[in-house]
């Protein structure tokens, strides 16, 4: 594989996606469903060509997601993984004195053996740690934050960004990219009415400060995924599962939907529970929307 600093997730024409994309760097494919590499000069000079790009090219519409990196590496155990991870984030440190600031991470390989939210807890508390030592404090926050890191993992190697708010706001389809929530395919309705998918961030604060080894209460479910209606929360509630596991099946959901994550079996029977009731609750919002949508045409 070519040495990437671009991971692109590909929305739909494949070979049509590749050409437009060989045209700003040096493409390859991975092997992973619809997700392609890129090697360019530099990333920052990449973000201002796509935002340069004509209407008439359409690149969204073949193309989902763009995340640059700013720095690489290859890993072969979590614990090799979590360390490299936790340097670079640690000389981000004076970036991110007295900000607001999240980790969020896509994984693609390693199922049952990476668990994002367990590492973007470790490293977002470092860096609380790191800067509560210095006297210089940061804080977590998923709504706007000063400061996002992005960490993007293809099998064996990963790749780590620091994007500021300055930078979201001037490239959206960055902030899209990068933060969690509704895919840029989804309908648009989908993502309104689909709290699962849209609060799936906030595992990083709320399991920071509460721990996650025990159920999952109903308090603790409806801050990581918004409203439900009353009969789902109890359905959640209900299997017992921890707030990890809630977040594990949001972020199997999210992954096969969007970031070229193939399926995966749940980890434990629990995980399967909510998967299936929040699957349910996604295909229930779409049916609703399209009956209105169509009693609204007769």
């Amino acid at each position: 594989m070519i040495d990437w600093n671009v991971i692109v997730t590909v929305r739909s024409d494949y070979d049509r996606a590749l050409g437009v994309l060989r045209r700003l760097g040096t493409t390859e494919r991975t092997g992973l469903f619809n997700v392609i590499v890129m090697r360019v000069p530099d990333v920052r000079v990449l973000l201002a060509e796509i935002a340069r790009l004509p209407a008439p090219e359409h690149f969204f519409a073949t193309i989902s997601h763009v995340v640059p990196v700013t720095h690489k590496f290859s890993f072969s155990t979590p614990e090799e993984l979590e360390s490299k991870a936790r340097d670079i984030v640690l000389a981000w440190a004076p970036e991110l004195a007295g900000k607001s600031f999240h980790v969020r991470m896509r994984r693609r390989g390693h199922k049952g053996e990476i668990h994002a939210q367990e590492l973007e807890r470790q490293l977002g508390r470092a860096v609380i740690d790191e800067l509560a030592r210095r006297g210089a404090p940061a804080r977590f926050a998923l709504d706007d934050p000063d400061v996002v890191i992005a960490i993007e993992t293809i099998r064996d190697q990963v790749g780590l960004g620091l994007w500021t708010r300055a930078d979201l706001e001037l490239y959206p389809f960055l902030r899209a990219s990068i933060e969690r929530g509704a895919s840029r395919h989804e309908p648009p309705d989908v993502a309104e009415h689909a709290p699962s998918r849209r609060r799936l961030g906030t595992v990083t604060e709320i399991a920071a400060r509460s721990g996650t080894d025990h159920p999952a209460t109903a308090s603790e479910i409806v801050e990581l995924l918004g409203e439900l209606e009353p009969l789902t929360l109890e359905k959640l509630v209900a299997t017992g599962a921890t707030l990890d596991e809630v977040a594990e099946a949001v972020s199997a959901i999210e992954d096969e939907d969007a970031f070229g994550e193939t399926h995966h079996p749940p980890s434990t029977a629990r995980e399967a529970e909510v998967r299936a009731i929040l699957e349910d609750l996604v295909f229930e919002n779409f049916e609703e929307r399209e009956s209105e949508r169509e009693i609204a045409r007769t």
